[in-house]
């Protein structure tokens, strides 16, 4: 059968077509690379940022949160950002700085080993607890809320009373706003997953009441589910052939023909 010309410009754009689709997913895929290559690089800079308040703030560390290199990285970190704001007179107090907090962790390390071996069940990559003193302040009952709030504005306000005295009051407050923020993409990440959890558990029960009839089509809790007949025409037994016819009738397309693939008797014949 010879195509007229028409048909031939038409099927002469398919490469090209199919060309520039693999160019857009190719470039998608790269940008979404990218996407997650600088969140993890920002979480990561204010994950080690905060970690010198989460080491005075908590306690009861998990034995994968304080290891040789998260050490390591807490001493680069205070020592590195320490020089860089503080006076030119405040060397030594960089010093002495940077080997209390080097202390502290190395003892929040040492304890966390120490309950393990004792056999205390304690997540290995808790970044610890905070101390039972915020109890009594509003709010503090909650953990979560301590971490959230409470710990990172008391950090941000020593800063500020800090920095009239010394050239690492800023530091502080910086320390804090990253404490802030690690705080809240963990929070916003925790939640999100609690809610991909029950949703998944509500679209199954969602799914099960309405191949039932259990439920109505506008009785679904915001979850589009398509019509009922699918699911009662798409059985497991069901051929491909008549999996599709029901989907046709469905959406009330016209019927496509279905050629099966022609034997080798077939073939000789024709």
């Amino acid at each position: 059968m010879r195509l007229d010309d028409t048909e031939a410009d038409v099927m002469d754009m398919f490469p090209a077509m199919q060309k520039g689709m693999a160019r857009a997913d190719a470039l998608g895929s790269w940008l979404k690379q990218f996407y997650v290559a600088v969140k993890k690089l920002l979480f990561a800079s204010i994950v080690l940022l905060a970690l010198p308040m989460d080491v005075v703030l908590h306690h009861r560390f998990g034995v994968r949160a304080l290891t040789a290199p998260v050490i390591a990285m807490l001493v680069a970190v205070v020592y590195g950002m320490g020089r860089l704001f503080a006076r030119s007179y405040e060397d030594g107090l960089v010093i002495y700085v940077t080997v209390g907090f080097t202390c502290i962790a190395l003892t929040h390390a040492v304890l966390a080993h120490i309950r393990q071996r004792r056999g205390i069940p304690w997540h290995s990559r808790s970044a610890g607890m905070p101390y039972a003193f915020w109890s009594g302040l509003p709010g503090g009952k909650s953990p979560i809320t301590v971490m959230r709030f409470h710990e990172p504005i008391a950090v941000i306000l020593a800063g500020i009373v800090l920095s009239p005295f010394t050239g690492l009051g800023p530091l502080v407050s910086l320390m804090g706003y990253a404490l802030f923020a690690r705080r809240w993409m963990e929070w916003h990440e925790l939640r999100g997953d609690i809610l991909d959890q029950l949703d998944a558990q509500l679209e199954a029960e969602i799914m099960q009441d309405f191949v039932k009839g259990e439920r109505g089509s506008w009785d679904t809790a915001g979850y589009v589910v398509p019509p009922v007949e699918m699911f009662k025409n798409l059985t497991p037994a069901a051929s491909a052939e008549d999996a599709l016819k029901s989907v046709e009738g469905m959406l009330d397309t016209p019927e496509v023909e279905i050629v099966s693939k022609p034997s080798e008797q077939q073939r000789e014949v024709t």
